[in-house]
């Protein structure tokens, strides 16, 4: 799989910074799969469904509301 532009993966890495990573105040449903779970960050308020998978391997990744 090709990677997105480097200019917005190093924008949003950059502006990822300002979220607590590994920390998941919102709601993983049972059944919803994380891989990285350092580099996520789920927002109060937000919510993983069953049958997502957040793979972080690639960069950060933030689920907000």
């Amino acid at each position: 799989m090709a990677s997105p532009a480097p200019l917005l993966c190093s924008g949003f890495a950059r502006d990822a910074q300002q979220f607590p990573l590994g920390r998941h105040t919102g709601t993983l449903e049972a059944g919803a799969h994380v891989k990285c779970p350092k580099r996520i960050h789920v927002a109060e308020g937000a919510r993983v469904e069953p049958g997502c998978f957040l793979d972080a391997t690639g960069g950060p990744i933030v689920v907000d509301v």
